[in-house]
């Protein structure tokens, strides 16, 4: 089991998504909480557009209060992005927020920061997000 984490952890930051989406299920079935196979799972489902699995996959992931908090940060980093997808700026803000309080770096704070207030600027009270998939439970 190690040895195919160890492999689809490569393969995803070489991004071979698609390899190691199929690694990662096949292990996620095995037992979701083994290591960070859901937050590799996640990421990997999220590079594939695979929206609705990722947010799932990613909010399992935070349900289980793992302990290294910059994969906790960029589970909340990626679910901040889905919400964008979504054109959802209040719920990426929600999520960024709590990327931040995580330990998130900067850099990558200010350039999703500046995304979701451009979503935001074309959502008016009026309009409201109909469209949003993003009612994933974190708690």
């Amino acid at each position: 089991m190690q040895e195919m984490y160890d492999q689809a952890r490569s393969l995803v930051k070489t991004k071979d998504h698609v390899q190691a989406e199929h690694l990662l299920a096949k292990l996620y079935d095995q037992d979701l909480q083994y290591r960070a196979v859901a937050y590799y799972y996640g990421r990997a489902l999220f590079a594939l557009k695979q929206n609705d699995r990722s947010a799932e996959v990613l909010a399992g992931y935070v349900r289980q209060r793992p302990m290294t908090k910059t994969k906790l940060a960029n589970a909340y980093f990626y679910l901040a992005k889905l919400a964008l997808r979504d054109e959802d700026a209040d719920t990426a803000q929600k999520f960024i927020k709590r990327a931040a309080a995580r330990g998130l770096k900067n850099e990558r704070l200010e350039k999703i920061q500046k995304q979701i207030w451009q979503v935001a600027a074309t959502q008016t009270e009026d309009k409201p997000v109909l469209k949003s998939r993003m009612q994933v439970r974190l708690d």
